[in-house]
């Protein structure tokens, strides 16, 4: 029990309305003539995209779903029937092609640099013909702004150790 003697707590701030990450991102991926993916690091926020895009356009990529229902999921995206996969960059970074994208949207990014590097890798593979944009959502002043640094800090440190100049990021 809480303090006020029943069993769900205070909620202190009620939740808001409209989510601003949220449309910012519906905003960006209603211009997608073609297909696309959205990296995003919770589930939650998986949830939420997918609710508000709708589960027409959207096939969902994450830990969240057994491996059967994600792997139709994710072939149904690349065979052309959902124009957007909104997928957990630790579930799919590794390992697929999907170079039907030509957009990539990253909703939220984790401290991994292993996650990003490969989830950018997934659209640049034999098949892939075109320009892919690579856009980050992220809010200043927030912990979205640590991430970044964070993550360009660990690839300039790569760089350093491998003696390698990878393409201009983040």
């Amino acid at each position: 029990p809480t303090s006020n003697g029943e069993d769900e707590p205070y909620r202190l701030i009620e939740q808001r309305r409209t989510n601003p990450r949220i449309d910012a991102a519906v905003s960006f991926v209603e211009n997608w003539p073609h297909q696309g993916i959205i990296w995003a690091c919770y589930q939650h926020d998986i949830t939420q995209l997918i609710d508000v895009l709708g589960e027409k356009k959207c096939a969902r990529y994450d830990g969240f779903i057994d491996q059967d229902t994600a792997a139709a999921n994710l072939q149904e995206f690349k065979d052309g029937g959902k124009q957007i996969l909104v997928a957990n960059p630790a579930k799919g970074a590794e390992g697929q092609n999907l170079v039907m994208a030509k957009s990539v949207l990253y909703y939220s990014n984790s401290f991994r640099l292993i996650h990003r590097q490969q989830s950018e890798d997934r659209c640049h593979r034999i098949g892939q013909h075109n320009p892919v944009d690579y856009t980050d959502l992220y809010c200043p002043e927030t912990v979205d702004e640590d991430i970044i640094d964070n993550l360009r800090e660990k690839k300039e440190i790569a760089e350093v150790i491998l003696g390698d100049k990878f393409r201009r990021w983040i």
